[in-house]
């Protein structure tokens, strides 16, 4: 039993380093959405996000940066669903931790984890 204690706790503490590490790459990257307005015949491309209560509207001028931008804005989602699928994981081993004698049935339903 000392074993899988042992492996529990250092896969706890490796998904608390990832969790780490994905959460300084989106803390890097820009958040918000990028809104693009018709205004007579033209477009103007625009990065809408929230800070605080506040809804802030910074207009692109520079249309270059717009697929960058995007990217950037895609990853950043990416990442966040990373970290929320690493948080289940970080939840479900703290349920094993607490009842180890349930730990069989709670990683039968577990869906990452009874793939074989």
């Amino acid at each position: 039993m000392a074993i899988i204690k042992g492996i529990l706790l250092e896969e706890y503490k490796r998904l608390n380093n990832t969790k780490q590490a994905y959460l300084n790459k989106i803390n890097a990257l820009p958040k918000g959405s990028i809104r693009t307005k018709k205004i007579g015949n033209k477009f103007y491309h625009y990065l809408k996000y929230r800070k605080g209560y506040k809804t802030i509207t910074d207009y692109i001028k520079d249309q270059s940066k717009i697929k960058i931008l995007s990217f950037k804005i895609k990853q950043r989602k990416k990442y966040e669903n990373i970290v929320k699928e690493i948080e289940k994981d970080l939840k479900l081993l703290g349920k094993l931790k607490r009842n180890e004698p349930t730990a069989k049935r709670i990683l039968g339903n577990h869906k990452r984890l009874s793939k074989k």
